[in-house]
């Protein structure tokens, strides 16, 4: 394989991600916190709370493991290590994706918000070389397969969020009723 064959192997891998919406999902996925955790049945672990501190040798800063059709996926964000934060994918044990995530803080009325984690798939030519974040790539049904649980995810919480928004409204409703009375005025 010359060097031109290289880039196109590369391309072609991430434009499949992005075919498949796998790039979102795992985004979304990574997003998730700890209390997303119960209503998803989904494990979702930030630094505070980790099962393991380290895999492969390497310090987690947030973890998200479940498994799905008998098969075991696990997403890691890995702390500060020699100039990169890395982002891991492992499916079944192997690794299937190493990439890299940068760290965003916004502000909002003045005052920073919550550092939000970007999982970097960036693709770019500089002085006609070709560069990516991903170091490692290696497809297969997970790339099809966590776009689809996302959905299913997606719309757990959706309806949860519906059912406690329907909840709400009745406690509210119930409790105006009792606080609230027009006597002779009805």
């Amino acid at each position: 394989m010359n060097i031109d064959e290289a880039i196109e192997l590369r391309k072609k891998a991430l434009s499949i991600l992005r075919e498949h919406l796998t790039t979102e999902a795992l985004q979304w996925l990574m997003d998730r916190t700890p209390w997303d955790s119960k209503t998803l049945g989904i494990s979702v672990h930030e630094s505070n709370d980790l099962p393991e501190q380290k895999k492969d040798g390497k310090q987690i800063s947030k973890s998200i493991c479940f498994e799905r059709e008998g098969n075991k996926y696990e997403l890691y964000f890995f702390e500060f290590h020699q100039l990169t934060q890395d982002f891991c994918l492992y499916f079944n044990g192997e690794l299937v994706l190493q990439t890299t995530y940068s760290i965003v803080q916004e502000e909002s009325y003045g005052l920073p918000e919550e550092p939000e984690k970007i999982i970097n798939f960036n693709e770019y030519l500089y002085r006609d070389r070709y560069f990516t974040n991903v170091e490692l790539l290696k497809l297969s049904d997970w790339v099809e397969e966590i776009p689809k649980f996302v959905e299913i995810l997606k719309n757990r919480m959706e309806t949860k969020e519906k059912e406690e928004k329907i909840d709400n409204e009745n406690q509210e409703a119930e409790k105006t009723k009792k606080q609230f009375d027009l006597g002779k005025f009805k």
